[in-house]
């Protein structure tokens, strides 16, 4: 007899850098939740089959469910990648969909950081990597080297409003639940209850805060690491890469923060039209 294929039925979009991780270590340990070992998979997405080999590999991932009634998957870059609705729409036209977001420029901040601390981005100022973003938008080499992409692309990740829009354009807007980092933050009890409601799962099993740094896996393997398992001889090229750990406690230069809420004013009002969330003065 052949098994039927276990489907995800929830997804959580992204946005990077606005508690995803947190909120998919915080879920997995609700009972009636299964979340595959792999936090971001991003098969929906612009590499269709490039990171996990074909369909029915990305079906593997979820062989393990037992008798979870809600079966999700967490890929932050569906939410910017403009091919990932349509994607969804086709291969699962009844899921439900969790967005978290926070103010777009210390979002785009903080996930040039983080690409540097693992070495992932070369530019080694943040006006410079913005600069490069339509280069590297318009690089088909670029896109193809680099899986994750779209978390290069600082400014156009952080457009909530053009992305939440094309969502609405295909689902409903009743499928959707979107918080703020802000609000699962500061209440944190009341916004995860509002999240199982909506899952249509126990809402008053009593769930801790996740922890944020758990289940990057091998794909954020820390540089350290990786600096004692190679050899002596290439050990020094790595040197410069650890050395990025020491910029994350700078924050983002005043001017350059203003100039990109002012580009991002327009976005914002459409996000406030289309979901009343208001972006312009959270974190």
């Amino acid at each position: 007899m052949i098994e039927p294929i276990v489907k995800p039925n929830f997804f959580i979009l992204g946005a990077a850098k606005s508690g995803t991780t947190f909120l998919y270590n915080t879920l997995t340990e609700h009972p009636d939740i299964f979340f595959p070992i792999e936090k971001e998979p991003s098969f929906l997405s612009y590499h269709f089959d490039k990171h996990i080999n074909g369909t029915a590999k990305y079906f593997e991932l979820f062989d393990d469910v037992k008798a979870e009634k809600r079966i999700g998957e967490a890929s932050p870059n569906y939410l910017p990648d403009p091919t990932s609705p349509r994607i969804l729409k086709g291969l699962f036209p009844d899921a439900k969909f969790i967005v978290t977001l926070r103010n777009p420029a210390d979002r785009a901040y903080s996930m040039y950081l983080n690409l540097r601390r693992y070495g992932h981005e070369h530019h080694n100022t943040f006006e410079r990597a913005l600069l490069a973003e339509d280069k590297r938008l318009n690089s088909k080499d670029f896109k193809e080297k680099h899986q994750y992409f779209y978390h290069f692309l600082y400014f156009r990740s952080g457009l909530f409003g053009e992305q939440i829009q094309r969502y609405f354009d295909l689902f409903d807007k009743e499928q959707f639940h979107i918080i703020t980092l802000d609000s699962l933050k500061s209440h944190f009890e009341e916004s995860i209850k509002n999240i199982l409601t909506f899952l249509e799962v126990d809402a008053n099993y009593a769930l801790k805060p996740g922890d944020k740094h758990k289940g990057y896996g091998v794909r954020f393997l820390p540089l350290q690491i990786l600096h004692r398992k190679l050899p002596r001889e290439y050990r020094k090229y790595l040197g410069f890469l650890l050395s990025l750990n020491k910029t994350e406690t700078q924050p983002i230069d005043p001017e350059i923060r203003a100039t990109l809420m002012k580009k991002y004013e327009e976005d914002l009002n459409l996000l406030y039209d289309l979901t009343k969330i208001d972006l312009r003065e959270s974190n």
